[in-house]
């Protein structure tokens, strides 16, 4: 139990309210349709929406699930991996935590609505029209 396990159950990436879509960081279109592990883009907003959050709740009853059977706090990473690398996401509910970074360990920037930036080197950009 407790209140964050229940705040992370209840919690929404997207939502769609009275026709407008919510998110906790922004929507770039690299981010529209992708959900992690999914071959394919969702092909609809609505199911894109359904479909990531599907995912981040299937990723916090794995991490709940891990801390109910006594491992969650026992996770540690191969020696030769930090937390800066991918074997930190290599734990219950850790492809939630990968995408909800702004960049991955090997550089490349995450699709992610957790995150987003509208600055390239420190300059302000425009956000996507789409």
């Amino acid at each position: 139990g407790g209140l964050t396990r229940e705040y992370l159950r209840q919690a929404k990436l997207a939502l769609i309210l009275h026709g407008h879509l919510f998110v906790h960081g922004g929507v770039h279109a690299s981010a529209v349709g992708y959900v992690p592990g999914q071959k394919h883009p969702s092909p609809t907003l609505r199911r894109w929406v359904d479909d990531l959050n599907a995912f981040a709740e299937a990723q916090v009853f794995e991490w709940a699930a891990a801390i109910d059977a006594g491992r969650g706090h026992t996770w540690h990473a191969p020696d030769a991996l930090t937390k800066y690398t991918s074997g930190f996401f290599n734990r219950p509910g850790g492809l939630l935590m990968g995408y909800g970074m702004a960049f991955q360990p090997d550089g490349t920037t995450t699709p992610t609505v957790v995150y987003s930036s509208y600055l390239r080197g420190g300059h302000p950009t425009s956000p996507d029209a789409t």
